[in-house]
């Protein structure tokens, strides 16, 4: 009830400057994976419902072989409705399972800072300190990003790179 309810909220697409926003992936025909451990970034949230988005196809993909709702943030949440220009829409990908919110920043505030102070080269927002971190403390997640180049380098204990789950760019 709840997946119908997510998914008639958002049936309808919209203009936005990014383009026509799509409804968010039914959920119900999910198939692949026995069980996805993964961390999603805006980027996937975007891209799955933006079919004029780059990576759309990729991102739809993706979301079909989703089988446990992906982890996420509400810094990733907040890119994405700001991106979409939908807040029901991104809140529809909670309400349908497709991602959860799994992290708390006011328990993580001091890791937060020190992961900033050691990549300020990078200037990562604050969604993708969250990420990073949330790496860290789910050891065997994999990161869903369109934005490789955000985390191609970081580290999970300064050796370790980060798995990363993204589109092939052709060069």
């Amino acid at each position: 009830m709840e997946l119908k309810r997510a998914q008639q909220s958002a049936a309808k697409p919209f203009l936005h400057l990014a383009g026509v926003i799509n409804e968010p992936p039914d959920l119900s025909t999910r198939k692949g994976f026995e069980k996805v451990n993964a961390i999603a970034d805006t980027g996937l949230l975007v891209a799955s419902a933006n079919h004029r988005d780059t990576h759309h196809r990729w991102a739809v993909e993706i979301t079909k072989q989703v089988s446990e709702p992906l982890l996420t943030c509400d810094g990733v949440l907040a890119e994405a409705a700001f991106h979409l220009g939908n807040a029901d829409l991104v809140l529809s990908f909670v309400r349908a399972g497709l991602v959860t919110p799994a992290f708390s920043l006011a328990d993580q505030l001091s890791r937060l800072a020190d992961l900033a102070t050691r990549y300020p080269e990078r200037s990562p927002d604050l969604a993708d300190l969250c990420l990073i971190r949330m790496r860290g403390i789910h050891a065997k997640h994999s990161v869903i990003t369109t934005a490789i180049k955000d985390f191609s380098v970081c580290r999970r204990g300064r050796l370790e790179a980060i798995p990363l789950v993204c589109p092939i760019i052709a060069h």
